[in-house]
């Protein structure tokens, strides 16, 4: 997880764009705009619309913007941010569209086994990026390549995500058809619970 890996090289980071405390702690309040922003609006697409479709898209922002992040000029911290932005935006498609996806592979203790799975590595995956990517920045003396080795792990996600993992049916595990609802219904839904 990016988000974490961040955080492992953050000093670097402030010192490479000349920031202090407060516009370091922007970096994290962009990527949470974005991703609050763009999560309802995920979750709606990935009802209606092929959900494996949305991840790839998802990861490809996510691992462009990775890239990008860091190629941006010392003078540029602006440009930065918004690509934290954008990793945001990837990681909302997935965050909440691979959740949908398991539970209509497996039913029952499977399941539930697959969600644990996939939450707890939530938590692992952020520590690993942490660790690993403050590691890398170490051994390759920039900031620049502890970020991009987390990009690289996103394109075996991508390849797996093409190559083996199967769009299922909605509700095919509950042997369900399940009606749509529109976007205004959804809003109101989140806005009243």
């Amino acid at each position: 997880h990016l988000r974490f890996t961040i955080a492992g090289v953050l000093t670097q980071i402030q010192k490479y764009f000349d920031i202090d405390d407060s516009s370091a702690g922007l970096l994290q309040t962009v990527f949470v705009v974005f991703y609050m922003i763009i999560a309802p609006v995920c979750g709606y697409y990935g009802d209606r619309y092929n959900r494996k479709f949305i991840l790839q898209i998802g990861l490809i922002v996510w691992m462009t913007a990775v890239i990008l992040s860091t190629l941006c000029g010392p003078a540029h911290f602006y440009l930065f941010m918004l690509c934290r932005g954008l990793v945001g935006i990837g990681e909302a498609s997935y965050v909440t569209i691979a959740p949908t996806i398991i539970a209509d592979m497996y039913t029952g203790n499977r399941r539930s086994c697959a969600l644990m799975i996939f939450y707890f590595a939530i938590p692992v995956g952020s520590g690993l990026g942490y660790a690993t990517g403050a590691a890398f920045s170490l051994w390759t003396n920039t900031w620049m390549w502890g970020v991009r080795l987390t990009s690289i792990l996103g394109i075996i996600c991508f390849m797996l995500l093409v190559f083996v993992v199967e769009e299922p049916v909605r509700g095919e595990a509950e042997h369900s058809n399940p009606v749509p609802s529109s976007f205004l219904e959804d809003i109101k839904y989140l806005l009243t619970v």
